[in-house]
This record gives structure tokens, sequence and C-alpha cells, in this order.
């Protein structure tokens, strides 16, 4: 717990605001890459949330490249339909584990995808027509 004392200036007053509160160890995770697939968008579950995953594919001269699926859940599908398979993106990725039924399931999202830098298609070379 981190404690730290902040004071309050009023008209004739001096006060002390007290503030507390925890500092959580918060990693933002992200992967660069290219986009080699993109799914059709699905309804699921029980709310029928639209549901759309991709591919994205790291960036390497290895024979061997790594590749990660990451699925966009309500919301957040709106976060791909600017991008195409091919695209250079940056991901700021969300993960979870979960129980279901005595099993463990890993999920992951993404939060934010933006433009990858030294990317071809960094959003403003396109012509408007």
């Amino acid at each position: 717990m981190y404690q730290r004392n902040f004071p309050l200036a009023k008209e004739k007053e001096k006060s002390t605001i007290k503030l507390s509160f925890i500092i959580n160890h918060f990693f933002v995770m992200t992967i660069e890459g290219t986009i080699i697939f993109i799914s059709e968008e699905t309804i699921v579950g029980q709310k029928q949330l639209p549901k759309v995953s991709f591919v994205i594919e790291e960036d390497s001269d290895r024979e061997f490249k790594n590749s990660l699926m990451i699925d966009l859940l309500g919301e957040k599908t709106e976060l791909i339909k600017q991008y195409k398979v091919g695209d250079h993106v940056k991901v700021f990725l969300n993960y979870r584990a979960r129980e279901y039924d005595g099993r463990r399931f890993n999920s992951i999202g993404a939060w934010k995808i933006e433009w990858w830098e030294g990317s071809s298609n960094s959003g403003g070379d396109e012509l408007p027509f």
C-alpha cells in the first residue's frame, strides 16, 4: 500500500487529503507482426455477442515463425475492421485464464490495434480516391 498526503488549500483553512491506493504491477503486453488470417464475424454465447478472431505472425528471418491467435468480442470487433490480411500491426493484448467444467483455458484478446511503425501501410499514405 502506498500512502501520501496532499495539501488542499481552502479560503482560510488548510486541510490535508490522505490518498491511499495499491500499486498494481501492470505490464502491457504487445505483439508486432503481420496479420495472416481474419475470421468471419460469428455470434457466440448467451448474450449473443459478435466475435472475430485473427492471427498475427512475427516478422523475422527465422525458419519457424511464431504466431498468435487473438479473439475480439463484442464492441472490440470494430478494432480489426480497418485492417486486412498482410497489414503490419502492433496489438496490445489482454490475457485471462478461466476454469470451465474442471478444465482451465487461456483466452487472449486485444484492447488496441495500431499500424506498426516501419509498415508500408501507415494510414496517412493512402489517397482518398
